[in-house]
């Protein structure tokens, strides 16, 4: 078994939590943006053409992948929850604090979907939230 050095962990760690928030601050602003251009009543953004498809179809696969991904976190989160003892508490702040910024971006994409429930981008992004959110918590999970 290998052990690492606490500070090359953390510094991983604190890479890692870099490159999440800009991701998490980089998905409100693209969903800030379409909300914005939606609000003004200007057709799609460029950058979301190919997600435009308002299909059933494309919005039945977003609403299977967030109630999956869903589904996935809380298992990890609860596996977390038993690890927490083990965990030095400068981890789990970081931990904590990379998992509410994400859930932060989550919430504001649902309350965005809230307002237009029939874009498929916003809940694609919303899955792809998710995906992030259940991507950290597998990381931790692997380091335990």
């Amino acid at each position: 078994v290998v052990t690492l050095a606490p500070e090359s962990a953390k510094a991983r760690w604190k890479s890692r939590r870099l490159v999440l928030t800009i991701a998490s601050v980089a998905a409100a602003l693209i969903v800030a943006a379409w909300v914005g251009l939606r609000a003004r009543g200007t057709s799609s953004a460029p950058a979301f053409a190919g997600l435009r498809g308002d299909t059933a179809g494309s919005m039945a696969f977003a609403a299977d992948s967030v109630r999956a991904y869903e589904e996935e976190a809380q298992i990890l989160l609860d596996r977390l929850a038993l690890m927490r003892s083990v965990l030095e508490p400068g981890a789990a702040a970081a931990i904590d604090k990379d998992l509410a910024v994400i859930d932060s971006a989550i919430a504001e994409l649902q309350t965005a979907i809230a307002r237009d429930p029939r874009n498929p981008a916003l809940r694609q992004l919303l899955a792809d939230s998710y995906r992030q959110k259940v991507d950290v918590l597998k990381r931790v999970s692997n380091a335990g």
